[in-house]
């Protein structure tokens, strides 16, 4: 949990400190495949829907 969450039924965030706070969301594809999704840059508390949205559209893409 301290860098890495579960926010979706397909969609986990990991947390990077970095010169700033950023996020990346990625998912499983398969056992042991993992896909990044979307990388933002971290500025209010909650995840931008945007880049839910982005995330989810490229996750159904693949």
């Amino acid at each position: 949990m301290p860098f890495a969450k579960k926010i979706g039924n397909e969609l986990l965030e990991i947390r990077v400190k970095h010169r700033g706070q950023w996020r990346a969301i990625y998912a499983y594809i398969l056992k042991n495949q993992v896909i990044i999704l979307s990388a933002f840059q971290k500025k209010t508390q909650k995840t931008p829907k945007k880049e839910l949205t982005k995330a989810l559209k490229r996750l159904k893409r693949y």
